[in-house]
């Protein structure tokens, strides 16, 4: 029910509000829509009537003209048969006759010449703009687009004839219509302001040290030529350097005050920029006065003293009385020296490895020896005026020896295990071939001391001369060197606190190397008797945590004989 209600109540507005809609039409269109149109009819007659007169009277004048035409014709006939006829009787008839016509022509040329003007105006009207006009002394300096521009032309002015305490002359103003073309630059008002001033301006080339006026010079090729013959000097006094200026010089031509207070030839020019603008600084000494104190009183180092002072000796104290310099006059322009320097530096080579199937795991050889090579540098050395070098550039580098790479072949062959190595049941192989399972001394005490290892020999009753010691288990060789007691020996690494050690191997049989990696069964060396040996056997040794340890338990086997 209460949903019918609702749906009710929205139907009923919206026909409301349509009805709402179409009276307040039928209203516009019975008022304002009426009395529109009824504007535009009066409107459109009045246009209407306005067009037919114009077109009444065109067509009236066209036939005048014409008769006057035909008039003026007759006319030039008859002078033509000769008839004694003037222009001036012509025309004087003429306007007697057609004097209407002859307003009327006139009025029509008026106004088409106001047509043509309008015309011109409207499609011209985009290259005129509203602008001030300037004036100095009552005449036109220029036209700008905005009052800044004046006031900046005025302040630059001013400026230029402080130079000579004196001011620009003063500018008015006022807005004026005037094409774009006609608008002028700031330079334009600011001359024109220049020129005004109450004592003349005259051309000179402005010269500026980091933006400080120095002096007004005849000519810029006059003033740089100053500039240029100082470097001149410096480099004629110091052959193989260059020599330039710090400072921003900066060379100015216009309008400056016609004042001779403010020019200067190039000789006054030369000597103001060689002279110092400000005297030597100096401290006297006094009794008991050292190099050292009289730097640091002055705020100076001692090094600093002594390079001001080249005729001082720091080896001896200043007498008292002695003048030093504690600080140069400076110059108006100072200087950076530069020199090119050239030399040759060596380029190391690179050391390429190649993987290598034919060598073992751990061995290399190298197939090709590597050779430096030579690069020539030209660098850009930079001094201060006391002879300091303050700077390093690298100008260029090209190859006068190319690097040879030295080649290396590594080994990736993996060793095969020798066939005959046995395991006994333990943690390891047996260290020692066939034949070499006999014991001739165990692990423990012997003579009062700890024999902290097996030594291994024949079984068989022959010798274990220079049969192979091998790996008991994969590692890393960290040992392979003589010891006045094992010998010939090698010590593998075997990771988790674990090395196996093997002693007393003939000389020149090792196969590894410290930092090779070794698998078990691998040859290390070959059995002999070198250290503190009496006879050919492996001596064999277990490390847990560099603790030795008894070996058997870790190559275990019933069959090895023990030596009672």
């Amino acid at each position: 029910m209460r949903d019918d209600s609702f749906t009710y109540f929205i139907c009923l507005t919206g026909s409301m509000f349509i009805s709402a809609v179409k009276k307040t039409g039928g209203f516009f269109k019975r008022t304002v829509f009426r009395s529109v149109k009824k504007v535009f009819i009066m409107i459109y007659g009045v246009l209407k009537s306005v067009v037919m007169y114009i077109v009444r009277k065109i067509k009236a004048g066209v036939t005048d003209i014409s008769r006057l035409f035909s008039e003026m014709k007759s006319v030039k006939k008859r002078r033509k048969a000769g008839e004694n006829i003037s222009y001036t009787d012509c025309f004087t008839a003429l306007k007697k006759k057609h004097g209407a016509l002859l307003r009327y022509v006139g009025n029509c040329a008026v106004v088409a010449v106001v047509i043509i003007a309008m015309l011109t105006a409207l499609l011209n009207a985009d290259m005129l703009c509203f602008a001030l006009k300037v004036t100095v002394n009552g005449e036109t300096a220029g036209y700008i687009t905005d009052e800044s521009v004046y006031l900046s032309a005025k302040a630059r002015a001013d400026e230029r004839m402080s130079y000579a305490d004196e001011k620009a002359g003063d500018g008015e103003y006022k807005v004026a219509v005037v094409p774009v073309t006609y608008l002028s630059s700031e330079s334009v008002i600011y001359s024109a302001l220049l020129k005004a001033s109450p004592s003349e301006a005259s051309d000179g080339c402005g010269v500026f040290i980091d933006g400080k006026f120095i002096c007004v010079s005849p000519s810029q090729n006059e003033a740089k030529g100053v500039f240029d013959r100082i470097l001149n000097d410096k480099n004629q006094k110091n052959p193989g350097y260059t020599y330039s200026f710090n400072e921003d010089v900066v060379f100015e031509y216009g309008l400056y005050p016609d004042s001779d207070d403010i020019k200067m030839t190039a000789d006054e020019l030369y000597k103001y920029l060689t002279t110092p603008v400000t005297q030597d600084e100096t401290y006297t000494c006094a009794e008991g006065d050292t190099y050292e104190n009289a730097a640091a009183k002055s705020g100076i180092t001692l090094e600093e003293l002594m390079k001001l002072n080249p005729s001082a000796d720091d080896e001896e104290d200043p007498s008292e009385g002695e003048i030093l310099v504690v600080k140069r006059g400076e110059c108006p322009v100072t200087f950076t020296a530069k020199r090119v320097n050239v030399y040759t530096v060596s380029v190391p080579f690179e050391t390429v490895n190649i993987n290598s199937t034919s060598l073992y795991n751990g061995s290399s050889l190298v197939l090709k020896d590597g050779s430096q090579g030579v690069d020539q540098v030209t660098e850009m050395i930079s001094y201060d005026e006391d002879g300091e070098e303050i700077g390093k550039d690298e100008i260029s580098r090209f190859t006068v020896k190319e690097a040879v790479a030295k080649r290396v072949a590594i080994g990736t062959k993996i060793p095969s295990v020798l066939k005959y190595t046995k395991s006994f049941g333990g943690v390891f192989l047996w260290p020692a071939p066939q034949n070499c399972f006999r014991l001739s001394s165990g692990y423990g005490y012997r003579s009062g001391r700890l024999h902290a290892g097996i030594d291994i020999i024949s079984s068989d009753g022959g010798s274990c001369r220079g049969r192979p010691i091998v790996a008991a288990a994969a590692g890393y060789v960290v040992a392979a060197q003589y010891h006045y007691s094992w010998g010939n020996y090698v010590k593998i690494d075997h990771g988790n606190g674990i090395m196996t050690l093997y002693a007393h191997a003939l000389d020149n049989s090792f196969k590894v190397s410290v930092g090779d990696y070794v698998v078990a069964g691998q040859q290390l060396s070959s059995i002999g008797t070198t250290g503190n040996s009496t006879g050919y056997h492996l001596h064999f040794e277990v490390w847990i945590n560099g603790t030795r340890v008894d070996p058997l338990p870790y190559v275990y086997s019933e069959s090895v004989q023990v030596v009672k």
